[in-house]
C-alpha cells in the first residue's frame, strides 16, 4: 500500500472506531502512523523505541505532526533504547523546541546504563485508544490498531516501569549533535 493510502485507510479505522489490528512492517507506514498519532493526539503520546530511526522520524509529515502536537501542548514522552541516529531532524527539531522553552510538555529519555536496551520491542500508544506494536525491532513487522484500549492500558503500565529504569536524559539530548 503507499504511505497515503496506507495513511487514509488508518485515518478511516481511527474514525470508526475500529479495534482491528493491521501489518505496518516498513518504515514508510510506520513514519505514516505516527504522523496519525501526533496529529490526533489529544493529550498524550508515549513512545518506547529503538533509536529515532531517520528513515521513520525525519519524514516530513511526521516532523510537521510533532511540531503541531507541541505546540498544541500534548505530553510526548519518548525513550529511545540506543544513541540517536546522527544527523536526525526530530532531534534538531526537539531541540530547537527545547531552547525556545515550547518543548515543555516533550521528554526525552536515552538508556544510558543499558537497563532497557536489550529489550528487542518497540510500541507507541496515543491517549487511552491506538497503539503500535513492534514485537522485534529487528525483524520489524508490528501490528497497529485505532481502538485498543486494552492494550494500551498494557503499554502504558510497561512505558511506566520502563521509565523507573530511566532519568531524563533532556539535557544530555539538548547537547547531542543533530
Amino acid at each position: 500500500m503507499p504511505e497515503l493510502t496506507y495513511r487514509s485507510a488508518f485515518e478511516r479505522l481511527w474514525d470508526e472506531k475500529s479495534n482491528i489490528q493491521i501489518s505496518n512492517g516498513k518504515s514508510e507506514h510506520a513514519a505514516a502512523i505516527l504522523a496519525v498519532f501526533f496529529t490526533r493526539a489529544q493529550q498524550r503520546l508515549n513512545i518506547f523505541c529503538r533509536n529515532l530511526s531517520r528513515a521513520v522520524y525525519d519524514d516530513p509529515a511526521v516532523l510537521s505532526a510533532f511540531a503541531g502536537a507541541v505546540l498544541r501542548g500534548i505530553i510526548i514522552e519518548i525513550v529511545v533504547q540506543e544513541r540517536v541516529e546522527d544527523g536526525s531532524a526530530f532531534l534538531k527539531l526537539y531541540q530547537e523546541f527545547k531552547r525556545s522553552k515550547a518543548a515543555a510538555c516533550v521528554n526525552l529519555y536515552q538508556d544510558i546504563d543499558k537497563p532497557v536496551r536489550d529489550f528487542d520491542y518497540n510500541f507507541a500508544y496515543v491517549d487511552d485508544r491506538a497503539y503500535r506494536f513492534e514485537q522485534n525491532h529487528n525483524a520489524p513487522n508490528a501490528v497497529v490498531c485505532a481502538w485498543g484500549e486494552k492494550v494500551v492500558a498494557a503499554l502504558s503500565a510497561q512505558f511506566e516501569v520502563i521509565k523507573t529504569y530511566l532519568t531524563p536524559q533532556n539535557e544530555a539530548l539538548d547537547r547531542q549533535p543533530a
